[in-house]
């Protein structure tokens, strides 16, 4: 066997180790996955109802808390009354500026959104390899404790929503970063950040978020920004697996 037949020998070889290093390096790959969606799995309806549980218990403080400002506001009134006579002084027949701007305030942040459905696809965009993300919110009424219409007056004093994302790309310790999501300030903390506005009015209301990577878990909530600046409440935090 002469020194050429030698060196073509030593390439199949080489090109075959390669072969069975790549083949090795993709079973990994797939075990690795597996084993991450097992995980996901066992710890989905874990997560599941932590997210169900503190939602509902957000909205039942968010209500309860404008129940006690409601009780307030007419402790307040009475104060006003005139006994004697049996009807409420000239001081609160007519409004003043101050009340009514207070009022109005009062009805902007009972207001808040509510991401109620998503839905994850392949990105519209050639050769993407990230997805689409649809999210759609309603708008819930903390007052009336009712989901308003589309023909509600509040919508023309709606100028756009703002939309906040975080996102973390491994399931170990999600929990304990959900909780920390939790207890933040979401327009002050460095976890979150702003990713889009959308200027549609009237509920419900439908967003696409294009180039959402895969292997991630991300996390939104919505708020409204009024056309005098006034910010509403933010929404429930929406999470969403595109494991």
């Amino acid at each position: 066997m002469n020194l050429s037949e030698n060196d073509n020998l030593l390439d199949k070889i080489e090109i075959n180790i390669n072969k069975k290093i790549s083949q090795f390096q993709k079973k990994i790959f797939k075990m690795n996955r597996s084993i991450k969606r097992l995980n996901f799995k066992s710890n989905l309806d874990k997560c599941a109802s932590f997210y169900r549980e503190k939602k509902y218990e957000r909205l039942i403080e968010l209500i309860s808390n404008e129940r006690c400002s409601e009780t307030q506001n007419f402790s307040n009134k009475s104060d006003n009354e005139d006994t004697s006579e049996g009807y409420f002084t000239s001081d609160t027949s007519s409004p003043t500026k101050t009340q009514t701007t207070s009022t109005e305030e009062n009805q902007f942040k009972a207001i808040m959104p509510i991401i109620t459905t998503h839905k994850i696809s392949e990105s519209i965009q050639a050769q993407s390899q990230g997805c689409l993300i649809t999210l759609i919110w309603n708008l819930f009424d903390l007052t009336e404790r009712k989901f308003l219409h589309s023909e509600s007056p509040i919508n023309k004093k709606i100028k756009l929503y703002e939309i906040y994302s975080s996102c973390i790309d491994s399931l170990d310790h999600e929990d304990q970063y959900f909780k920390k999501l939790e207890k933040k300030n979401i327009d002050k903390s460095s976890d979150w950040e702003i990713i889009g506005t959308v200027e549609i009015f009237e509920p419900p209301v439908k967003c696409k978020l294009e180039n959402c990577m895969k292997n991630w878990i991300y996390y939104f909530a919505v708020r409204i920004k009024y056309r005098n600046n006034e910010y509403s409440q933010f929404s429930d935090v929406k999470r969403i697996s595109v494991i």
